[in-house]
């Protein structure tokens, strides 16, 4: 302790070890030297807080301490144990606190992480970093105008991109696209090298159906980016919704060139066939990143897709074909909805109505509003005349239905446009 006390850690150490040679229980030593090897980055700081805590179980720093420790390992399963046994101690601790949070946030904990990362952003020692994370899981968290009165402080003055892109997707949240957009574009004019803001335009011109706008702002990133093979992917799917195949088609093409993993432009080019109505075309395309691929669950659910799209009859080798593609899809990536969906439908076809019950479940706990899934649990349950739970389930259905009909109507009430040049005299 004398050693500690005036620095010598390595000395103090190894007094430390020594006393714990004749006493290995001996709690001071123990947390002696559990905190020098935590302060100092050492191997055996985990075995020696784990040894104080067989002596003092609830321990709170060593707590504390072995939470850090396993937020630094990106253990964040285990640290959110650990944290929460620290209890109040952590409160005074940034760095924990910081790491309590951004765990809890990765375990989908998103009001527990808010809360945590609140007590951070109105301390004392906080970085402006920590706003932008309390932003980001409020948004996370379906509270949007939570984020946007967080990122307020951070919006004042000059503010960066990526505080300009999340109060972004916080204002489009709250259905304020034009502020989005503003503040979007400011962020591009800021940071023109940045291609996730450009995929950002991206997504709200797709949503509000302003498919040219999107496809000019990914010009301007290609200008910037021009091997962005995302960016190629953009605007190839925004050229699908102008049926402007022939250059969807080269842009899936290049994304593809330029990053061979990059499954989702595979996808899309299949898609692509699919709204020209050429089917075989797009099963030869699919099948053949298959044979590179065989495991990849997105290219599996198209295929199954895309026999479906052909009507096959029940037992016939297309029929049995989509329902392997599908299983093995939901078996690969359980939560794929898109590909129970298919499979549900491909059972209800096969009159195997307690399967696609089952799949339409395990939907619907995936993904609540999921009208496909609803529909089809409805079809198993009046085959196999298990009426109990239809009234519930058709109100469900036409609760969803409506509430999908104003969100199209939220996402029409705004269309992009662009400005035309000011120098440039238009007559009326």
């Amino acid at each position: 302790m004398a050693y500690s006390g005036r620095g010598q850690r390595s000395d103090a150490l190894n007094s430390y070890h020594m006393a714990l040679n004749l006493s290995p229980e001996y709690l001071p030593a123990l947390e002696g030297a559990s905190q020098i090897e935590y302060e100092m980055g050492g191997k055996d700081a985990e075995t020696l807080l784990q040894r104080v805590l067989k002596v003092v179980p609830k321990d709170p720093t060593a707590h504390a301490m072995l939470a850090t420790l396993a937020y630094r390992k990106h253990n964040c399963r285990e640290a959110v144990v650990h944290f929460e046994q620290a209890g109040t101690l952590v409160e005074s601790e940034p760095e924990a606190l910081r790491g309590y949070g951004i765990c809890l946030g990765k375990a989908k904990q998103y009001d527990k992480a808010v809360s945590v990362l609140q007590k951070l952003v109105s301390s004392a020692r906080s970085e402006p970093q920590d706003r932008l994370r309390l932003a980001a899981l409020q948004l996370s968290a379906d509270k949007p105008a939570d984020a946007i009165q967080t990122l307020e402080p951070l919006l004042q003055g000059s503010p960066d991109s990526n505080v300009l892109a999340l109060a972004a997707e916080a204002y489009e949240e709250q259905k304020d696209t034009p502020q989005a957009v503003k503040l979007l574009h400011q962020a591009i004019v800021q940071s023109p090298q940045d291609v996730d803001l450009y995929l950002q335009f991206a997504d709200i011109s797709f949503v509000h159906q302003s498919f040219q706008v999107g496809i000019d702002m990914i010009n301007a990133g290609l200008k910037r980016q021009p091997n962005a093979a995302a960016l190629y992917m953009a605007r190839g799917i925004l050229y699908v919704q102008l049926a402007d195949y022939d250059h969807s088609e080269e842009d899936f093409e290049k994304a593809d060139q330029l990053d061979p993993q990059l499954s989702v432009s595979e996808v899309a080019r299949g898609m692509v066939a699919e709204q020209q109505d050429d089917l075989d075309k797009a099963l030869r395309v699919v099948r053949s990143r298959l044979v590179k691929r065989p495991n990849d669950a997105m290219l599996l659910y198209v295929e199954a897709d895309i026999l479906v799209q052909k009507n096959p009859d029940v037992d016939s080798p297309e029929f049995n074909a989509a329902v392997a593609s599908a299983r093995k899809a939901a078996q690969l990536q359980p939560d794929l909805v898109s590909a129970r969906d298919t499979l549900a439908k491909l059972y209800l076809q096969a009159d195997k109505n307690q399967l696609a019950m089952d799949e339409s479940r395990a939907a619907l706990r995936l993904e609540p509003e999921d009208q496909v899934a609803l529909y089809h649990l409805i079809v198993g349950l009046r085959r196999t005349g298990n009426k109990t739970e239809l009234p519930a389930l058709l109100q469900r259905l036409a609760e969803l239905r409506q509430k999908a009909t104003r969100e199209e109507g939220e996402h029409n009430r705004y269309k992009l446009v662009e400005q035309a040049d000011p120098k440039v005299t238009r007559k009326e």
